[in-house]
């Protein structure tokens, strides 16, 4: 069969069977994964919006450098989806996108878009190929649409809940930009022939028409703008020109020496500058107008440049957005002297090498082939920086690539179609002598023949790197996954992805939704949920935390090539089909707001996102409504720590809530959401608040210490849980005095830690604790999993616990568990804290751990999260942690110890500890410490989130 036909063959059979699925999982990084086509400004505003082939559609805030709004339109299905040009009318408030073509729907569909409310208005549906350009008319009601076929059409959107098309043309070349005229009813076509197509249109009589076009490039025109006052047309060519043309079309300046060919350019609104970027090199250099003199040159781009717009800071200068390189970023530039101002949406970056050596998996988001950024172990979930003692595998020695799109192995070819396959980026011999090969469009598969065996769709991006080891073909690419596939089953798409923003960030998912994840890594993906006539509703990993996140599972699933779903089932566990889900509940924080002093108000500050308040106690009403599946709990966070946790014991679909919070000075952060009975998290609903009222005294430092070495059942026992108590309240107490105004211990040790005297404990740091204090909580004893329970319930096993397995009504009435942990932390008003449990050891009780799997990382994960605190642990999936006589102490607090001794001071060796240094220096070396004293490494368990915070001073 002839290699296209399976080609397109097996994408027909995704689009359909990705329809009948209903829901599809995609990452959804902060920032763009694939090629940023066409970016718009809206001036007036702080808002910059950009299109991608990732399929979504983003507004960003220029001012904070963040993110405000992520869109993605209907029925997305594989292939289609990618947006590529974008058109915004101010007048209107209207954002107009061209996107791919649609297989289910015949059609590549004009989406109109309400840009007040950030909803869709109208879809256009008389393309039949990809739009590419798109325009809006400076000041009439027009909108105009060109794609790939040379199909240019003019629409009146005067009515903008039905615009009709007013006429169509069709061009003989493919079309690459349009551009208004200002006052006359012309319009500029860039294309693929050599010439600028000069289109005259008569909106009395309803027709377009071609005029003479405008010479000067002898290779395609990618660009042309006209400037705002109408005396100029630019263009910018393949030949690598830029060519200032007056309005009658006679050259004024015709401009070389960027090198590459032009792929964007943009122009001021008061006509006076304009820049262009190139292919490639991704340069770009900023012009006069109409003289073209040169005046700055920016080189901040690792490759092709897709687009660029001018924007306007608050003192009315203008700065440059440019979109593009292998990272996917959007850069901001000064036009005047090239300098960068910033980055808007750099997520990760490209995945430009793989190999594979010693089960880990070596991995490079750098240009610098000679160097691997991370190895990720496929055995313990585990990343690692800058591996070193890197073997290479060197398996191309026998490809050559003669051409962009020629490779030869041996006597056999094997060559790429421009249009279909696009470049060779990256090739692989495989086991059975055949080569896959990774290009601008597609990965596919050749036997030992050259012939074409099957494609491998997942990518949507330029696929990169390739390696293998036994069971996996594992790519990565411009869309910064990486990818495995079974070589048996890799027509199925791909069984597990990888995401790695940076080591402390990271996503590892199935093709079945369930996932490991480091730090904040489950926001980085998710499922979008079909929608015909609006944006698809899309639902982040971190919604559905407590249901999906399985490492364990995901782990044994990469390991053995069987889905989690069938590793569930053997294990009897609960199944959750994404497919299925119920709509979450919504939680929102209500308005206006009251202060308890003289009921005064809240008020607006002018960008309309913060709340001012000169008084420190405000009440925060909340609605929570349910969505279908009850409302379990309804959660207020207060700069990402709990603060308030409120179980639900009614049926009622509507609640109306009220929380008391105490204001920090300057911006404080309010998040609510609500969990229904799946399981399910709402989408946080925020806001912030500024406090200006006086400032509050340096804060204080509470630790509640607890250690059991004797427990009631004595085969319980262990060795170094008090003295590493004790050794960890000493050490914090000599080394943070400089920082905290005073220092306050709750301690207590084996007969005395019982769950009555933790809580009464707990009251008393409650009752003591202020918002500006820190917290730390160190608990070195056991701790245990009721596997019986629906969520596998984590608990605390005080000193009276005398069975840790088959009695969950012991562990109810006398074990502290998670969520008891979890509210009694709300309750502690200090905003910032640190959870150190010593809680995985194995004495007696590790033939029990040994005969199940552990779903504690899960539990205790679940915990740091849902808290809101930074939170580390002894042990990760499937270990214990260790004591060691060698060392004195169990090797987590060692580790601590040495740690706050000064050995965790990193960046610029200030002589102070922040949690954040101690976290990473605790995970870096148990690893070392546990393989030099006990023969294999364990790894420990670490989540924050919140601010960064010192804990301790180094001692001289």
């Amino acid at each position: 069969m002839n290699r296209y036909i399976v080609y397109f063959s097996v994408i027909l059979f995704c689009l359909f069977a990705s329809a009948q699925n209903k829901t599809s999982i995609l990452l959804s990084s902060t920032g763009h994964t694939g090629k940023i086509r066409d970016l718009g400004f809206i001036y007036g505003t702080n808002e910059l919006v950009s299109v991608s082939e990732d399929k979504s559609l983003r507004w960003w805030n220029i001012e904070e450098m963040s993110l405000k709004e992520k869109r993605y339109l209907p029925d997305i299905i594989e292939r289609s989806g990618s947006n590529y040009a974008i058109a915004i009318n101010e007048n209107l408030n209207l954002v107009a996108v061209g996107s791919a073509y649609n297989t289910l729907k015949e059609y590549a569909p004009v989406t109109i878009i309400n840009n007040s409310n950030k909803s869709i208005t109208k879809t256009l549906n008389v393309h039949q190929n990809n739009i590419v350009a798109i325009a809006f008319h400076p000041t009439d009601p027009l909108l105009i649409s060109g794609d790939e076929s040379g199909k240019l059409v003019l629409w009146d959107v005067s009515d903008v809940l039905s615009p009709t098309e007013i006429n169509a043309i069709n061009l003989s070349d493919k079309i690459n930009e349009i551009s208004f005229h200002p006052s006359q009813n012309i319009i500029a076509v860039a294309t693929d022939s050599k010439l600028i197509e000069i289109i005259e249109y008569d909106p009395t009589n309803k027709k377009l028409k071609s005029n003479k076009p405008i010479s000067g490039h002898y290779l395609g025109v990618n660009r042309v703008s006209f400037s705002s006052n109408g005396k100029y047309l630019i263009s910018g060519g393949q030949d690598g020109y830029v060519i200032i043309f007056s309005q009658e079309g006679k050259v004024l300046k015709k401009i070389s020496g960027l090198g590459h060919e032009i792929t964007s350019l943009a122009i001021t609104d008061d006509s006076e500058m304009a820049i262009a970027m190139t292919k490639v090199s991704g340069m770009g250099r900023s012009y006069t107008l109409p003289e073209g003199i040169p005046i700055a040159e920016f080189n901040g781009h690792s490759n092709t440049v897709y687009d660029a717009v001018f924007l306007k800071d608050e003192n009315n200068n203008y700065l440059v957005a440019s979109a593009g390189g292998l990272e996917n970023e959007i850069l901001i530039w000064n036009p005047i002297n090239g300098t960068l101002s910033g980055k808007i949406g750099n997520g990760s970056a490209a995945v430009h090498n793989l190999e594979f050596v010693d089960n880990k998996l070596l991995i490079n988001q750098t240009s610098n082939r000679q160097q691997y950024q991370y190895s990720f172990d496929l055995t313990d979930l585990v990343i690692t920086p800058n591996p070193d003692n890197v073997i290479s595998k060197n398996n191309k020695e026998d490809i050559k690539q003669l051409t962009p799109y020629l490779l030869k192995k041996g006597s056999i070819n094997v060559k790429n179609d421009k249009d279909i396959d696009g470049r060779i980026l990256s090739y692989y011999s495989t086991a059975d002598e055949g080569i896959l090969v990774g290009s601008d469009f597609t990965l596919s598969h050749y036997d030992k023949n050259g012939e074409y065996v099957g494609s491998l769709i997942g990518h949507t991006g330029g696929v990169r790197s390739i390696t293998s080891n036994k069971k996996y073909w594992i790519t990565g690419g411009e869309d910064e996954v990486i990818h495995f596939w079974l070589k048996e089953k890799y027509e199925d798409g791909p069984f597990a992805s990888l995401y790695i923003k940076d080591d402390n960030e990271w996503v590892l998912w199935s093709a079945d939704g369930y996932f490991a994840s480091a730090g904040q890594g489950a926001d980085h993906f998710g499922w979008l949920k079909p929608s015909s006539d609006d944006f698809q509703a899309f639902f982040n990993g971190s919604q559905f935390f407590s249901i999906l996140f399985r490492p364990e599972e995901v782990q044994l699933s990469l390991e053995q090539g069987i889905s989690v779903e069938n590793i569930l089932k053997a294990q009897g566990d609960r199944i959750f089909s994404i497919n299925n889900i119920q709509r979450p509940a919504v939680a929102l924080l209500e308005h206006p707001f009251s202060i308890d002093e003289n009921n005064r108000s809240f008020y607006l500050i002018s960008n309309g996102e913060v709340y001012q308040s000169d008084v420190a106690k405000i009440t925060l009403p909340v609605k929570a409504i349910d969505g279908g599946s009850g409302i379990k709990e309804v959660a207020v966070y207060q700069n990402q720590k709990l603060i308030k946790s409120h179980q639900i014991s009614s049926d009622e679909r509507t609640l109306n809530l009220e929380y008391e919070a105490s204001l920090l000075p300057g911006i404080n952060k309010f998040s609510v959401i609500a969990i229904n009975f799946q399981g399910i998290e709402s989408r946080p609903d925020q806001l912030s608040v500024n406090y200006t009222g006086s400032a509050i005294a340096t804060g204080d430092l509470h630790v509640f210490n607890i250690g059991v070495n004797n427990y009631k059942n004595s085969s319980y026992n262990l060795n170094y849980a008090e003295p590493d108590a004790k050794a960890f309240l000493e050490k914090i107490q000599a080394q943070s005095g400089n920082i905290f105004e005073n220092v306050y211990a709750y301690s207590m040790y084996n007969e005395e830690v019982t769950k009555a005297n933790v809580i009464a404990k707990f009251q008393e740091v409650i009752a003591k604790a202020k918002p500006q204090d820190l917290f730390i909580f160190y608990y070195a004893g056991h701790g245990t999993v009721d596997l019986e329970s629906e969520f596998n319930d984590y608990y605390l096993v005080p000193y009276d616990v005398t069975q840790l397995y088959g009695n969950n009504e012991m562990l109810k009435e006398q074990a502290i568990s998670a969520q008891e942990l979890k509210n009694m932390l709300a309750e502690v008003s200090a905003q910032k804290q640190l959870i150190l449990l010593d809680a995985c050891h194995s004495g007696g009780a590790v033939e029990l751990f040994a005969m199940r799997a552990s779903p504690q990382e899960k539990a205790i994960v679940q915990l740091a999260r849902s808290s809101g605190t930074v939170l580390l642990s002894a042990s990760g999936t499937q270990q214990f942690a260790t004591e060691f006589d060698e060392l004195g102490h169990g090797v987590f607090t060692y580790a601590l110890l040495q740690g706050l001794d000064g050995d965790a001071d990193g960046g610029n060796k200030d002589g102070k500890i922040t949690v954040n240094e101690l976290k990473a220096y605790v995970e870096d070396h148990i690893p070392e410490l546990s393989k030099k004293y006990g023969g294999s490494a364990q790894f420990p368990t670490g989540f924050s989130t919140g601010q960064d915070f010192p804990i301790s001073v180094k001692q001289n």
